[in-house]
C-alpha cells in the first residue's frame, strides 16, 4: 500500500474536473534527447533547479540495481538509453515504472560549499540517492514515503540530502525513484544555510495556513457550544479533516505525528479523504436547508454521506487501489453535487448560499491550478504551488462567513446600518483631517508649511515667552539647475533628501524650537526651509550657522550621482530686527541672499530696498574713481620663526555719511553691476604700490590680493595684472592671488585655464577658505596652486573643539603631501598658535598677531616687530 498516490488523488478529488485532467495527462513523457552523459549542475553560489540537468532512464520492469546502471549492461544489441529532460520539474504522471536519474554536481566557486539536494515532493514512495566520486559510491541514502522517517538523510518533511564540495570539486549523482503516485521530481541544489532559511519562510506560510484553519475550528466550536447549531459542528469536522489531509500531503503529519509508522501514514490519508467528504456533505445538507429548497439534492447528498462513511470503514480493510478508486469516485460525485447545490439554494432565495457557492468555486480554482502545475500544464509559482492551501483557506473563511450570515441576518442589518453611520462619520473626520493636513503640510516632504509657521511666530511674539529667537532660512541655491537638469520629479526626490538631512541636524540642536507638534522644520517654499532657534545671546550664532552649513553642504547621493545643491543660509533675530513674524522671515530671506560665500545674519544695511543700500549702489563707482576706498593689510607670519612673510590686502570703504561699509555689503553689488573689474583694478594698483614701498625699505614679503569668480571671466585679466606688475616694478613671484574654493568650482574649466596662465607668468596662487566649498581632491590637484588657506571657521575653535582640530590636522597633512604650503586664518590666541605649530602649519594669520591695519599703521607695526626681534 502506498500513500502518496492517494494523497495526490485526494488533492484532485476535491473537484471532479481535476480527475478528468489527470486521465488526459497519464501518457505524457519528457522530450527525448541524446543518450550521452553530458549533463552537469554547475554550482556558482546561486540556487539551481536541477530538472533540466538530469538524464533519466525508465526501468519499466523495475529490475535494475545501481550496479547494473553503473555497468551499463547490455540489453540485446544496445546498452541503456538515457534521455534528457527539458522541464524544470520532471513529471511522468502515474506509472508503475522505476525511474533512474543521473547528473554531475560541480562546485565552480572558490569556496567550500555546504550544499543540499532537495526533492520538494514528499509523496514519493522510494527515493534512493547515490553520490559517486572517481567511479565509487561515497554516500548513499535509501528513503521515501513508504519507509520510516528515520531513513532520511536529514530529518525533514521533504527529501533533503547533504553535499559537501571543495572548490572545483564535483560529484556524480544517481537517483532511483519509484512511486505508486505521480512520479515528479522537483529537485534543487542550493547552499545549506540558504535552503533552511527559505524553508523557514515556506514553513511559516504553512503554519499561517494551519493556524488560520485552527482558528476557524476553535471559533466555530465556540459558536456551536453557544448556539447548538449542527451546521457549525459539521463545518468544524470538514475544516479539521481538510487541514489534516493537507498536513499529510505536506509531510508534516508523517514527521511530527508518527515518523516510525509509514503504514499508518498511508492509512491516515485513505481515511481523511472520505472523512472530509462525509462532513462536507453533512454541512451542505444542514447549511443549505436542501429539504426546503431541493429535496432531490438533499436525498442524493444523504446517500453520499452513507457512502463516505463506508469508505472510511473500508480504508481499514480494502486494499490500497480499491480504497483509492472508491474515494476518487466519491469525491467526483460529491463535488459535482455540492457545486450544483449552492447555486440552486442561492437562486431559490437563500442569500447565505452565495458564500457557499463562491467558497467551493475558490476551492475548485485552487485545486485545479495545483493539479495542472503538477502535470506541467501550468507553470509552477506561488499560487499554483499553494493553490490547494489558498483555495481551502479561502473556502474555510467564506463558509465561516456564510454561517455567521445565516444565523445573524437580522442583527446584520442593524449592524450594517450602524456601521454605515459610523463609516460616514469616520470618512468625514478623515476628510477633514486630510484637508487640514494638506493645508498645513507639504506633500513632497511631509513637513509643515508656512501656515503653522506664522501661527507659531504670532504666538511667540504675542505671548513673549521666548525673549530672543532666530528665524533661520535654508535654501538649495542650485535648485533651478537641479530641476532643469534632472526634471521635476527627480528634483522633488532631492528636495526630500535634503529635508531629511536638515531635519536630522535641527533635531540634534538643543536650541531648536518646535513649530507644530514635534516638528521643528518648515517647508516654506519649494526649495527653501525655515526653523527657529532660541537664543540666550547672539555671539555664537554665526559660527553655529557656519558649522551647520558645512554639514548640509555635503553632496546628496542620488541615482549614483553626487548632487551639489548649493546650500544658502540667512537668519534674522527677534526682537533685534523686528517684532513681526512676516518681517522676520523677509529679513532672513534678505540675509540668505548674501550668503554665497559665508553665512549672514540680517543687518538693515543688507536690505536691497533700503534707502541706504540704494544710495550706496549709486555711489560705489564714484568712491572708486575718487579714491574714497582704502586698503588695510593683515600680516602673515611664519609659524616657526615668527618672521613676516606676507600680508593680505583687504579693501575698506569709509563712507562720509554712513561710516564704515563692510566689504560684503558692496562687493556683491560690484559683481552684479560689473563694477568688480574696476574695483579689482583699483585694489591691484594700490596694493602693488604699497608693496613697492615695502620692498624699497628692504621688506621681503608677498602681497595677497583676493579676486572673485567674476574676475576669472575677464578676457584681459592676466594682461592687466602683468601691466600692473610692470607699472610698479614688482616681480611676479611677490604677488599672490587668492580665490575661494567656491568661486573656483562655479566654472572649474575656466578657473583652471586662467589660474594656469597666471602661474605661468610667476604669480603665486592660493586657494582661500579651503574646506567650505565642494571641490574634489582630484580637481584641486589639477590647479597650479602654491598655497592652501584653511578657513577660519575650522581654526578659531580648534583649541576647544576636537572635531575642528582633526579637520585642521588632516588638511595640513594632506596639503603637505600634495606639495602645498598651508596658511591658517582666524588665529586669536596663543593656544591655537601652539597647536598649529605642533601640526607643522606653515603660515599664521589672525587677530592674535594683528588686525588688518591701514598702510601707515602696518609699516609702524613692522618697525615695532623689528625692534622687538632679538639681536
Amino acid at each position: 500500500m502506498r500513500i502518496d498516490a492517494n494523497l495526490e488523488r485526494s488533492t484532485l478529488s476535491q473537484i471532479g474536473v481535476s480527475l478528468l485532467l489527470l486521465a488526459m495527462l497519464l501518457t505524457g513523457n519528457p522530450v527525448l534527447a541524446n543518450n550521452t552523459f553530458n549533463v552537469a549542475v554547475e554550482y556558482s553560489g546561486e540556487p539551481l533547479s536541477v530538472g533540466r540537468h538530469f538524464q533519466f532512464y525508465e526501468d519499466s520492469a523495475a529490475e535494475l540495481e545501481l550496479g547494473d546502471i553503473l555497468l551499463d549492461r547490455d540489453f540485446g544489441e544496445r546498452g541503456l538509453i538515457w534521455q534528457s529532460i527539458e522541464e524544470d520539474v520532471p513529471n511522468f504522471g502515474y506509472t508503475d515504472s522505476v525511474f533512474w536519474f543521473r547528473t554531475a554536481i560541480n562546485n565552480i566557486t572558490r569556496d567550500h560549499a555546504q550544499l543540499v539536494l532537495s526533492i520538494d515532493y514528499p509523496l514519493l514512495d522510494q527515493v534512493d540517492v547515490f553520490f559517486l566520486r572517481d567511479g565509487k559510491v561515497v554516500r548513499s541514502f535509501m528513503t521515501g514515503d513508504s519507509r520510516p522517517f528515520s531513513s532520511r538523510a536529514i530529518p525533514h518533511r521533504k527529501f533533503v540530502f547533504p553535499i559537501a564540495l571543495n572548490p572545483g570539486q564535483g560529484t556524480e549523482l544517481y537517483m532511483r525513484i519509484a512511486s505508486e503516485g505521480a512520479v515528479q521530481v522537483p529537485a534543487h541544489v542550493m547552499d545549506q544555510e540558504r535552503f533552511f532559511l527559505e524553508d523557514m519562510s515556506e514553513l511559516a506560510i504553512k503554519c499561517v495556513y494551519y493556524g488560520m484553519m485552527l482558528v476557524m475550528v476553535l471559533y466555530n466550536l465556540f459558536l456551536y457550544a453557544s448556539v447548538r447549531e449542527k451546521a457549525y459542528l459539521f463545518y468544524v469536522g470538514f475544516v479539521s479533516c481538510f487541514a489534516l489531509m493537507q498536513a499529510a500531503m505536506h509531510g508534516v503529519l508523517f514527521q511530527v505525528g508518527y515518523p516510525g509508522l509509514p503504514d499508518l501514514h498511508q492509512l491516515s490519508v485513505l481515511v481523511l479523504v472520505p472523512a472530509t467528504m462525509l462532513f462536507a456533505c453533512l454541512f451542505s445538507v444542514s447549511f443549505l436547508d436542501l429539504r426546503s429548497h431541493s429535496p432531490v439534492l438533499e436525498s442524493l447528498l444523504r446517500w453520499l454521506v452513507l457512502a463516505s462513511l463506508m469508505c472510511v470503514v473500508g480504508a481499514f480493510g480494502l486494499n490500497y487501489g480499491s480504497s483509492t478508486r472508491i474515494s476518487v469516485l466519491l469525491v467526483v460525485v460529491a463535488s459535482l453535487l455540492m457545486l450544483v447545490s449552492g447555486p440552486v439554494a442561492w437562486y431559490r432565495g437563500q442569500s447565505s448560499a452565495r458564500y457557499y457557492t463562491i467558497a467551493w468555486l475558490l476551492l475548485l480554482v485552487g485545486t485545479t491550478s495545483m493539479a495542472l502545475s503538477k502535470f506541467a500544464v501550468l507553470p509552477s509559482n506561488l499560487f499554483t504551488e499553494y493553490g490547494l492551501m489558498i483555495g481551502s483557506a479561502a473556502e474555510a473563511i467564506l463558509l465561516s462567513f456564510a454561517l455567521a450570515d445565516r444565523l445573524n441576518g437580522e442583527k446584520e442589518a442593524r449592524y450594517l446600518a450602524q456601521q454605515e453611520q459610523l463609516r460616514a462619520t469616520q470618512e468625514r473626520m478623515r476628510a477633514e483631517e486630510a484637508l487640514l493636513y494638506t493645508s498645513t503640510h507639504e506633500a513632497v516632504t511631509g513637513l509643515p508649511n508656512r501656515v503653522p509657521l506664522f501661527e507659531c511666530l504670532d504666538r511667540l511674539v504675542s505671548e513673549k515667552h521666548v525673549p530672543r529667537f532666530a528665524v533661520v532660512k535654508v535654501s538649495m541655491g542650485r535648485s533651478d539647475e537641479v530641476a532643469k537638469t534632472l526634471g521635476h520629479d527627480n528634483a522633488e526626490q532631492i528636495v526630500a533628501a535634503f529635508a531629511r538631512r536638515l531635519c536630522l541636524k535641527v533635531e540634534s540642536m538643543s536650541e531648536a524650537m518646535a513649530i507644530i507638534g514635534d516638528k521643528q522644520v518648515v517647508h516654506y517654499e519649494p526649495y527653501a526651509f525655515l526653523f527657529l532657534l532660541e537664543l540666550h545671546h547672539t555671539a555664537g550664532l554665526k559660527n553655529l550657522l557656519a558649522h551647520m552649513r558645512r554639514e548640509l553642504s555635503a553632496p546628496i547621493e542620488y541615482q549614483d550621482m553626487l548632487i551639489d545643491v548649493g546650500t544658502l543660509m540667512g537668519a534674522s533675530i527677534y526682537p533685534d530686527h523686528s517684532d513681526n513674524g512676516l518681517e522676520l522671515v523677509k529679513q532672513a530671506q534678505i540675509a540668505m541672499g548674501f550668503s554665497e560665500e559665508t553665512e549672514y545674519i540680517y543687518d538693515h544695511s543688507l536690505n536691497p530696498y533700503s534707502e541706504r543700500r540704494l544710495r550706496l549702489m549709486g555711489e560705489l563707482q564714484t568712491a572708486i574713481e575718487q579714491n574714497q576706498l582704502t586698503l588695510h593689510f593683515q600680516p602673515q607670519l611664519d609659524v616657526n620663526s615668527g618672521r613676516v612673510v606676507g600680508a593680505e590686502a583687504l579693501i575698506r570703504w569709509n563712507h562720509p555719511e554712513y561710516g564704515y561699509i563692510p566689504p560684503m555689503e558692496f562687493i556683491p553689488h560690484a559683481e552684479q553691476t560689473g563694477l568688480i573689474k574696476l574695483l579689482t583694478a583699483w585694489v591691484f594698483d594700490h596694493a602693488l604700490f604699497a608693496l613697492r614701498q615695502l620692498m624699497d625699505k628692504g621688506e621681503e614679503m608677498d602681497i595677497s590680493i583676493n579676486i572673485s569668480a567674476a574676475n576669472l571671466h575677464e578676457t584681459n585679466l592676466v594682461r592687466n595684472i602683468q601691466a600692473m606688475l610692470s607699472k610698479h616694478n614688482v616681480p611676479a613671484n611677490r604677488l599672490k592671488i587668492e580665490i575661494t574654493e567656491t568661486a573656483i568650482m562655479l566654472n572649474p574649466d575656466n578657473a583652471l585655464r586662467v589660474l594656469t596662465h597666471l602661474h605661468n607668468i610667476g604669480v603665486k596662487i592660493a586657494v582661500d577658505d579651503f574646506g567650505t566649498g565642494h571641490s574634489s581632491l582630484s580637481y584641486i590637484k589639477k590647479l597650479p596652486a602654491d598655497e592652501i588657506k584653511i578657513d577660519r571657521s575650522f581654526v578659531t575653535d580648534m583649541s576647544v573643539n576636537p572635531d575642528d582640530e582633526v579637520i585642521v590636522s588632516t588638511t595640513i597633512s594632506m596639503c603637505h603631501n600634495l606639495g602645498y604650503s598651508v596658511v591658517a586664518e582666524g588665529i586669536e590666541d596663543s593656544t591655537t598658535l601652539a597647536k598649529l605649530a605642533a601640526l607643522e602649519c606653515d603660515v599664521a594669520q589672525g587677530y592674535y598677531h594683528s588686525r588688518p591695519l591701514p598702510f601707515d599703521d602696518f609699516q609702524s607695526w613692522l618697525a615695532t616687530l623689528a625692534e622687538q626681534a632679538p639681536a
